[in-house]
């Protein structure tokens, strides 16, 4: 029932949009005289009905169709399937620890373990997640994994820590 209705509301819109950027008016009728507005009379030719709600799914077709008849063309959706989440890669994760590890040579970090940085991530990121945390590094987004980079960068550099690779 519940796709019934997306369909039902999505085909509701694409009437009123069509109407509307054809220039068929609903509010130039009169009720006290028992006048139809444009958007009426032309619903009430099309299906005998005068309120698009009334209609049921071949009566909506039937006036859409109508409608693109008239010269209206519907605009495509904006609805674009999402891209998957990008998860930091193995560079990423390599340069953070390669710098965890870089601080923690000059004691600047008590604990090299990566669960110890992986503890500092979730600490950096907390405001961020609302107070959600992750699981691993390999769990963090990209953008994310980007983001602890440059703080870890930042405090090496503010240390004066070389964590360039010598290379």
């Amino acid at each position: 029932m519940k796709g019934y209705q997306i369909d039902r509301k999505a085909e509701l819109a694409m009437i009123h949009i069509g109407a509307k950027e054809l220039g068929i008016r609903d509010d130039d009728g009169n009720e006290k005289t028992g006048e139809l507005s444009t958007y009426q009379q032309m619903l009430f030719t099309l299906t005998r009905k005068t309120s698009s709600a009334d209609l049921d799914h071949t009566e909506r077709r039937a006036v859409i169709n109508h409608l693109k008849a008239r010269g209206w063309k519907p605009k495509q959706s904006r609805n674009r399937p999402q891209k998957p989440p990008q998860f930091a890669s193995d560079d990423q994760i390599g340069l953070l620890t390669h710098i965890w590890i870089c601080l923690a040579n000059d004691g600047e970090v008590r604990n090299r373990s990566n669960s110890a940085l992986l503890q500092w991530a979730n600490g950096q990121t907390k405001k961020i997640n609302k107070g959600a945390v992750y699981a691993s590094l390999e769990g963090l987004p990209k953008w994310l994994a980007e983001k602890l980079i440059e703080n870890l960068k930042n405090w090496a550099n503010r240390k004066n820590v070389e964590w360039r690779n010598p290379y």
